[in-house]
């Protein structure tokens, strides 16, 4: 798709003024929360620009004939923007005959543009490689020249990575070596203006791509299963507060809202029409006084909207069928979230709970839920197996990484000059550190604390920890601490609810002992020494939390 573009200098023989090599970037990307980027839906909605631009990622693609290149990839959901032009080659601003004489060393290629909170780098390229011959050297399809071979061209080091190891899955399909060629991006140069979005102005144009694999990305959320009902079925459904709120803009109260502090496993849709709008597990306590989320359950769900009332320049959201206000999205949310925060109103939303998914006709997205019972983040078998245990005291895989996480968050917060004082090198930011050395200090220290944690537990009396109020509290903070990890935190450590709850029930066990003076170094020393740990188990724990994988 073809916007207003901004070229702007990339690193080496991208800046303009060394080669006339340029990245053709796009300036106010349109913020289209649709699954097709088309001429039409632009027309249809009034996107948001500029403001979100900046967490759009980039990556270029040569797949032949570029124009079905570009139309398959506009189709697929989180791709912002897409154009066609000419990549890698010796020549400056070539032209499309230029190219076709197979004399400038470029490839026809497609520059996309996407959002990696909806649609990830690896999942992009996979179905890069659904509409290529990878085998094919300098043809694709009824194509012939070197302007028609296969590649991808990257801006972010970083995406090497990812992109390589996509490849090599690909190659596993074959017994000949693939071709297609992995390498920086050193020059693109936009295609001529009748080749932007060809097959939207030539629908019976010559295309060589396979759109079958498109099939599923199909959008999430089938948008005409719902419908906005009239005015006066609106005010008859609604209190007068809903009614403010979702018809005519207004904000409730902060902490006001049914779903402010509320974290049960379940669906969140639409007041108005029952549309899904957003995932329990993706909700998090933001500590604003507002139902906050990471995401919506799919970006299409979603409507963004300038808001500049009150003086304030804002990103309104309303659903896409109901038209319903629902809030604002920041972005003030956690980095490891993605960075953004839907600030939603509770009076917006009608909560479903996990166990009334399928009878009210949500059946289809129960496997999203995924917080929906203590153990569903068990898929590390281990997770929920003891590693330590004294009497009826265990230690789980599970509880361990609470501990992990619990000691990661405490030093992100600290300030460079604190953290180079502590026990750990500063060069330590991230518990899935590839050092050994610094990851056997680290898990040793964690394993040290948490027996000692569970040493005092099991030297208390049960009645002497917390009353049964105080474990309700309890339970809600881990709840709301436990619905704030990320996903790949939860999936690689195993951790379930559960586990969460009983360690910070023991940690509030350790605390109090410690403030009653009641903690005796030499008998916890005994009980340490008790307690038996599978060094075998504990081995595999080790390469689970560093290398980061299960």
């Amino acid at each position: 798709m073809k916007h207003t573009l901004l070229l702007m200098g990339l690193a080496g023989c991208l800046l303009i003024s060394a080669s006339g090599c340029v990245s053709a970037k796009t300036e106010d990307v349109p913020l289209k929360n649709g699954a097709v980027n088309t001429a039409a839906a632009i027309e249809d909605q009034e996107w948001r620009t500029g403001e979100h631009a900046e967490r759009l990622k980039e990556i270029f693609y040569a797949g032949g004939c570029f124009w079905g290149v570009e139309s398959y990839f506009s189709q697929i959901p989180g791709v912002y923007d897409v154009t066609v032009g000419y990549a890698n080659g010796r020549t400056e601003h070539p032209t499309y005959e230029e190219v076709c004489s197979t004399t400038t060393g470029h490839a026809e290629t497609v520059h996309v543009l996407y959002d990696p909170a909806f649609v990830s780098l690896q999942k992009l390229t996979e179905h890069f490689f659904m509409i290529i011959n990878p085998l094919s050297l300098d043809q694709q399809g009824n194509d012939v020249g070197s302007q028609y071979r296969s590649g991808i061209y990257y801006t972010d080091d970083s995406d090497r990575k990812v992109l390589q190891a996509v490849i090599d899955a690909e190659q596993k399909k074959y017994k000949s070596p693939i071709v297609t060629e992995l390498v920086p991006l050193s020059c693109y140069y936009l295609a001529e203006d009748y080749h932007q979005d060809y097959l939207v102005k030539n629908p019976d144009g010559y295309c060589h791509v396979d759109f079958s694999s498109l099939s599923d990305l199909a959008q999430l959320i089938d948008p005409t299963a719902y419908a906005k009902p009239s005015d006066a079925e609106i005010r008859a459904m609604l209190t007068e507060e809903q009614y403010k709120i979702t018809q005519q803009g207004n904000t409730e109260y902060a902490y006001s809202g049914e779903y402010d502090n509320f974290f049960e496993p379940g669906l969140y849709v639409d007041i108005v029409t029952g549309e899904p709008l957003f995932l329990s597990a993706d909700k998090y306590d933001s500590r604003c006084g507002w139902p906050s989320f990471s995401k919506p359950i799919a970006p299409e769900v979603l409507v963004e909207y300038s808001d500049t009332s009150y003086g304030l320049t804002r990103t309104e959201v309303r659903s896409r069928v109901g038209d319903t206000h629902l809030g604002h999205v920041f972005k003030d949310g956690p980095a490891e979230l993605g960075g953004l925060r839907y600030c939603i109103n509770s009076a917006s939303l009608r909560f479903i709970p996990y166990e009334n998914m399928a009878e009210e006709g949500y059946e289809g997205l129960m496997n999203l839920v995924t917080d929906a019972s203590d153990d569903v983040f068990s898929l590390n078998p281990k997770g929920t197996e003891p590693i330590a245990s004294i009497g009826d005291y265990e230690i789980t895989y599970g509880m361990l990484y609470a501990e992990v996480l619990a000691q990661k968050n405490d030093l992100e917060y600290r300030s460079r000059s604190e953290y180079q004082t502590e026990w750990l090198p500063e060069t330590w930011l991230d518990p899935f550190d590839e050092n050994e050395t610094i990851a056997d200090h680290f898990f040793e220290k964690i394993k040290n604390e948490i027996l000692e944690i569970l040493a005092v537990a099991a030297h208390m009396d049960s009645t002497d920890g917390p009353t049964e109020d105080e474990m309700n509290v309890l339970r809600n903070t881990a709840r709301r601490e436990y619905a704030a990890m990320t996903r790949e935190e939860l999936r690689s450590s195993g951790l379930t609810l559960d586990d969460y709850i009983q360690y910070s029930h023991y940690a509030t066990l350790y605390e109090e002992t410690k403030k009653q003076g009641l903690l005796d170094s030499n008998q916890l020393e005994i009980w340490i020494n008790l307690i038996t740990v599978d060094d075998e188990t504990l081995a595999i724990i080790r390469e689970t939390i560093f290398d980061g994988t299960p």
